[in-house]
């Protein structure tokens, strides 16, 4: 009974890295796990149709306190811009309507990491750690039922019984 408490506390930080890492990945379809995302629109009189990629870097920089290199540029149509750096911030220039849509992607703080670690991404030492996680997982699985196994009500085994054919039943269907 000591090893399974010890484990079990071994194992919550791990589970609830898995269990938010989870949930935030389940529900991509509704908000962006991995990033947060923020828009300012802005009109700047002082543009002008005929600045070029260069110009409007130097604009750019001085006009927002940017010192990074332009990551990437793409021109959408002869007036429109965006213009990407490599700390998230990009621009879509607007010169005929004289106008700057700022773009902010910033990572999501903690939950990206927990993301990052939850898809292996860290390859390596975290497969061992992620096995180890899933062994002491299977350990306590065991030793809690043989903890209460004088204990077992019929109700008991129906929950074991319904716990372990659920996955099975979702593959099935899927």
């Amino acid at each position: 009974m000591r090893w399974h408490r010890r484990i079990g506390l071994l194992v919550i930080g791990m589970s609830l890295v898995f269990a938010v890492s989870g949930i935030a990945l389940n529900h991509q379809a509704l908000w962006d796990p991995y990033y947060i995302e923020s828009e300012r629109y802005e009109v700047a009189e002082d543009l002008t149709t005929s600045m070029g990629e260069d110009e409007l870097d130097s604009y750019l920089k001085k006009r927002y306190g940017i010192e990074e290199d332009i990551t990437s540029y793409l021109w959408d149509s002869s007036h429109t811009v965006t213009i990407s750096y490599p700390t998230g911030i990009s621009f879509v220039v607007n010169l005929k309507e004289k106008s700057i849509l700022e773009k902010i992607t910033r990572k999501r703080p903690i939950i990206y990491n927990t993301i990052h670690l939850h898809l292996n991404g860290l390859k390596g030492l975290w497969a061992y750690f992620s096995d180890t996680f899933a062994i002491g997982l299977i350990f306590l699985s065991i030793s809690g039922v043989y903890l209460v196994l004088g204990r077992f009500s019929r109700i008991d085994l129906a929950i074991l019984t319904i716990g372990l054919l659920l996955p099975i039943l979702f593959f099935l269907s899927f």
